[in-house]
């Protein structure tokens, strides 16, 4: 294939993987062993981690089924040398109370974010995998406790 033409694949690829975080994120669609290399590392607001299992498990904490969240995402930017590749992109987190139903609209945010973020992927033998993810906060709005995930149920 054109060099030019694997390029622009390949940049294709590393934008949907991203686009597939967040989806799984808030949709709870997708694998996130098909977005994340299994030595993923993690550097967010919400904690470091490293390892895809410690990586699953602090999203699925900080993104708990008891609250809303909704990412929107702009400027990507990928920027592939070979099998690895560095992506930059901006995102708005809006938090709100409630289980997401189909179709069911949630009450009023309880706080918002907007960011931006790190992301290194590498080519793996099933294709491109994110293996760091890197987020810091720039303006918040709103209370950060009610984007806290519920304390976990007391032990009996």
């Amino acid at each position: 294939m054109d060099a030019r033409i694997q390029e622009l694949a390949d940049r294709s690829e590393i934008t949907q993987l991203v686009y597939r975080t967040y989806r799984w994120l808030d949709e709870g669609i997708g694998e996130p062993s098909s977005v994340f290399a299994q030595d993923a590392t993690a550097d967010t607001p919400g904690g470091q981690v490293a390892g895809i299992d410690a990586v699953v498990a602090l999203a699925t904490r900080n993104h708990s089924p008891d609250k809303r969240v909704h990412h929107l995402l702009t400027n990507v930017l990928v920027d592939v040398d070979g099998d690895r590749a560095v992506v930059h992109s901006n995102a708005m987190v809006t938090f709100a109370p409630g289980e997401a139903a189909p179709g069911a609209l949630a009450a009023e945010a309880e706080f918002q974010l907007g960011g931006r973020s790190r992301w290194d992927a590498v080519r793996t033998a099933d294709g491109w995998r994110l293996s760091t993810i890197k987020h810091w906060t720039v303006w918040s709005s709103g209370s950060q406790e009610a984007a806290a995930p519920a304390a976990p149920p007391a032990a009996s």
